[in-house]
């Protein structure tokens, strides 16, 4: 089990690392994208309910980069995919945990 992180520094974490997915070296973008994944498996949606509206916040910003804005959100969302969605399998209207 992993030791539990600070409140004030998962806050921090929550407030910067979107900023991240801004950033045009795609190794720095991904490895932001792993984190905000890291924290939002935990966290999203009851203690990170804007989660979602920030990065589309961070879209509709003109005055960044919106290529790699784009680029960086949808490593978000796939990394997001990976560590949560895909351990769910869809059997007709029910599903279950693998």
């Amino acid at each position: 089990m992993l030791p539990e992180v600070l409140p004030q520094v998962k806050a921090t974490l929550k407030e910067m690392a979107p900023m991240g997915l801004r950033e045009p070296q795609s190794k720095i973008r991904n490895s932001v994208a792993a984190i905000i994944s890291a924290i939002a498996h935990w966290d999203w949606p009851e203690h990170w309910p804007n989660l979602f509206e920030l990065m589309i916040g961070m879209l509709r910003d003109e005055t960044v980069s919106w290529l790699s804005t784009l680029i960086g959100s949808q490593r978000f969302l796939f990394a997001l995919y990976l560590d949560c969605f895909s351990k769910i399998r869809f059997c007709g209207l029910f599903y279950y945990r693998v």
